[in-house]
């Protein structure tokens, strides 16, 4: 084959490679578009709302759903995500709860109600190590969060075998709490049971006064004269 007559076959074969770029590219152009996504243009907040009305209608997958894709669109994390956590334990879809916590925490660390509901999570799921981190690091920002208190205290009996540093954190919460949603678990797992306080005696009533009665001489009645008789002047 001559050289004249390579470069003729190799220009038919690019022209039609070109060919037959150009009808796939005019039978895609024929195709029908994907659907466009009804959702792209809804707002965050609306996500938000609808996803906590699915919540409130018992079906968290979707209610799930709308309130994250509502805050990866910008909705307020500090105010929607706890109720994003609550969705998802009530769904008993814990570590997801845990994941969206999670990102959120190393950006916000000092948000100490987050994390004693995260902690709470770990306990559930029986990651009792860093449940008690959590606890602990709530109490060293916020010494009177009697949840906390409670919450370390149960780990401590249950899972580290201290009674005595439960007792500790038993009666901390008690004195924040004494009517507590947890008093009566608390009390009944004390080392040392708390007394109750005898009330003081009453003082002694005192004496009933009687009065004395003391005697009185009354003059005689002097006897009315007399008629006729006079009466010495």
């Amino acid at each position: 084959m001559t050289v004249a007559r390579v470069r003729h076959f190799n220009a038919l074969v690019l022209l039609s490679a070109l060919a037959l770029s150009a009808c796939a590219g005019s039978r895609d152009s024929l195709r029908p578009l994907p659907p466009r996504d009804p959702m792209i243009d809804v707002r965050a907040q609306q996500l938000v709302d609808q996803g906590l009305a699915l919540a409130h209608a018992g079906d968290l997958v979707r209610a799930e759903q709308y309130v994250a894709e509502g805050l990866e669109r910008g909705a307020d994390e500090r105010r929607y995500l706890p109720q994003l956590l609550r969705i998802c334990i009530a769904a008993s879809r814990y570590r997801a709860a845990v994941t969206y916590a999670q990102h959120y925490l190393e950006r916000h660390p000092g948000d100490w109600s987050l994390r004693f509901l995260v902690g709470t999570i770990h306990e559930e799921l029986g990651e009792h190590f860093t449940a008690r981190r959590h606890f602990e690091q709530v109490l060293a920002a916020h010494e009177t969060h009697a949840g906390a208190h409670f919450m370390l205290g149960r780990i401590l009996r249950d899972t580290y075998s201290d009674p005595e540093a439960a007792d500790l954190r038993f009666r901390r919460y008690l004195a924040l709490e004494p009517n507590g949603t947890y008093a009566e678990e608390a009390r009944s797992h004390l080392v040392h049971r708390i007394e109750a306080t005898p009330e003081p005696p009453a003082p002694p009533a005192a004496p009933r006064m009687i009065p004395v009665q003391t005697e009185t001489t009354t003059p005689a009645s002097q006897p009315a004269p007399s008629p006729g008789r006079q009466v010495p002047r």
